[in-house]
């Protein structure tokens, strides 16, 4: 029998380590070790001794982590359970790889019962860190069932506090799940570098989380929210000294106003990248008059498109950044296409990359001026 991780998509383990996996899965009650399980185990880690000997472990599949532990039942539904009762043995050996772990990544198609992280609660001491050695944790949690929020809720507070990299995307809010999530992140984490969160706040206790969990990591090099959570957390993001690098984005139109009054707050001294995702008009453009120490930003990226009567507003804001290096316009209008290139390209002379989407209409192909994205119907 293959050990479960000879399916893992990176290099995890040396060569010893990938022995005693196989033959801990080879060595069956009743069925004992064969010829043709040693070959086939002999040839596995032949295949990973260059990677293995100069790799440690990167990134892992839960999934993969989890089977280390106890061979993990595969249901029709969402909750998964182990097959056997995992021995102090099992404990050991997982504590022994789990300590590898550098990068750890749920891909968003496992579903992990509470079972699953009953036993494992139950078999570690209260103060066990699962991964202490992890540095950067990709979470998602889609699937419409409560068990997907148990993923972050149950790991989040066994993940080390140094943990410098967090990615979240969460789902609907079915029941209090998040909100406990949010809680966890502002208590366990103070020194993150790199946070990525994707999902609309829907209750204030979110809201005031996020901000908090701002203001703690104050170190915060990268920061990427899809959706808003609010003026007070724009707030907190141009309070952040050393902040790099923003992706910010709103779930409605309405809210531009918010990101345009409150990113105008702080300077953004050290900003070379910058994505925005809400619709815009010259009113927030000038915020763009604010970013950057002598306008140093090197990469723009715009999403929504300008007004057709913005337009020279819009130009006008990016040009003010000479140091461009990468620029993005997203669903240009056909007509503004050459006028928006010819202008940045002739004032933007370092520019290495120009993108522009262009948004072709049906009124495009006939010759008609097309209307602008906003005001035409579904």
């Amino acid at each position: 029998m293959a050990s479960t991780l000879h399916r893992s998509a990176h290099p995890a383990l040396f060569v010893d380590e990938i022995i005693v996996e196989f033959l801990g899965h080879l060595h069956q009650p009743d069925s004992g070790i064969d010829d043709t399980n040693i070959n086939a185990a002999g040839l596995t880690c032949k295949a990973w001794r260059d990677p293995s000997l100069t790799v440690k472990w990167r990134e892992v599949d839960l999934k993969c982590l989890f089977s280390v532990l106890a061979p993990l039942h595969n249901p029709p539904f969402y909750y998964w359970h182990f097959t056997r009762v995992p021995t102090d043995s099992d404990h050991h050996r997982f504590h022994d790889v789990a300590r590898r772990v550098h990068s750890l990544e749920d891909r968003g198609d496992l579903e992990l019962g509470e079972t699953v992280f009953d036993t494992i609660y139950n078999g570690l001491p209260a103060s066990t860190v699962l991964l202490p050695n992890l540095r950067s944790a990709r979470i998602s949690a889609h699937i419409r069932t409560r068990c997907r929020f148990v993923v972050a809720t149950r790991l989040l507070p066994l993940f080390p506090s140094s943990l410098s990299q967090l990615a979240l995307s969460i789902g609907p809010n079915r029941d209090e799940s998040r909100a406990i999530l949010v809680h966890d992140l502002v208590s366990r984490f103070s020194s993150l570098s790199s946070i990525k969160v994707h999902w609309a706040a829907e209750t204030q206790t979110e809201v005031d989380a996020m901000v908090k969990l701002l203001e703690h990591n104050s170190d915060l090099r990268h920061v990427t929210i899809y959706h808003s959570t609010g003026s007070a957390t724009t707030e907190a993001l141009s309070k952040l000294p050393h902040l790099e690098s923003l992706e910010i984005g709103t779930s409605g139109v309405s809210e531009s106003l918010n990101y345009s009054g409150r990113l105008r707050l702080g300077p953004f001294a050290q900003l070379k990248s910058l994505t925005i995702r809400f619709p815009l008009d010259a009113t927030a453009f000038a915020l763009l008059d604010n970013i950057g120490a002598h306008h140093s930003l090197q990469t723009l990226r715009m999403v929504s498109p300008p007004k057709e009567s913005d337009l020279d507003a819009t130009v006008d804001a990016v040009v003010k950044h000479p140091l461009l290096r990468n620029l993005s316009f997203r669903q240009l209008l056909v007509p503004t296409t050459r006028t928006v290139a010819l202008q940045v390209i002739a004032t933007c002379t370092m520019l290495e990359s120009l993108e522009i989407n262009i948004l072709v209409t049906s009124n495009t192909l006939t010759g008609q001026p097309p209307a602008h994205p906003s005001s035409m119907k579904s």
